[in-house]
């Protein structure tokens, strides 16, 4: 499992930085304008390999455009709602 999470509204805004289009993104990349949008909105996590044509299409570096992921450890609050508080 990975430990970061792809932040698409900082790829959206890099790309608005440079004055890019989605299709200019997209084809750098190697995938479809529509996928450079989805990614964008968050609605799912790019593969490493196309996270690195995406960060390379930006010129941005790996860590602009990423977040750790925390795991349920870090987050007790998330173990509360699930239930499976280890104090209780």
């Amino acid at each position: 499992m990975r430990s970061f999470i792809f932040k698409g509204a900082a790829a959206r805004e890099r790309r608005e930085e440079l004055g890019l289009r989605a299709e200019e993104v997209a084809e750098a990349a190697g995938i479809s304008r529509g996928h450079l949008l989805a990614l964008e909105r968050g609605q799912y996590e790019p593969s490493a390999p196309t996270y690195m044509r995406i960060c390379e299409a930006l010129k941005a570096q790996p860590e602009d455009l990423r977040e750790r992921r925390a795991t349920s450890a870090e987050t007790p609050a998330a173990d509360a709602r699930s239930g499976t508080d280890e104090a209780a």
